[in-house]
């Protein structure tokens, strides 16, 4: 691939520096991962910012990652509530278990009433 911008300034090379020093030092250990990355694949924010760098240089930078950091909250947004579906399918999933466990109607976390259950059942001794 070759680069539109023919040979990168010390401003470009610095920014691009910044970027790999992020990447490999910061993000690693900040807990979670690019949104946009997530959902769609391909580059992470920091990767694209540095593509972007490394091809066309700095001067479209700035209104390509505006561009980008919308896109990235817009896929953080849908994360956000396909997370919280995944959560409760899994309660659910969770306290139907714990139902089938159990001989009756129960309230899910109610350790007491499980065992009770066990005992009038004639399951524990």
């Amino acid at each position: 691939m070759q680069s539109v911008c023919s040979s990168p300034g010390i401003g470009t090379e610095l920014m691009i520096g910044l970027i790999r020093l992020y990447q490999v030092h910061m993000s690693p250990y900040k807990g979670f991962a690019c949104a946009y990355r997530r959902l769609h694949g391909g580059r992470s924010c920091s990767a694209h910012a540095k593509h972007i760098l490394e091809r066309f240089g700095p001067r479209p930078l700035i209104p390509l990652m505006l561009r980008r950091r919308d896109d990235c909250r817009n896929a953080a947004a849908v994360l956000s509530v396909m997370d919280r579906e995944a959560l409760d399918e899994q309660k659910e999933r969770r306290r139907r278990r714990f139902e089938d466990f159990c001989c009756g109607d129960v309230v899910p976390g109610d350790l007491f009433c499980c065992f009770g259950d066990l005992i009038c059942c004639g399951l524990a001794d």
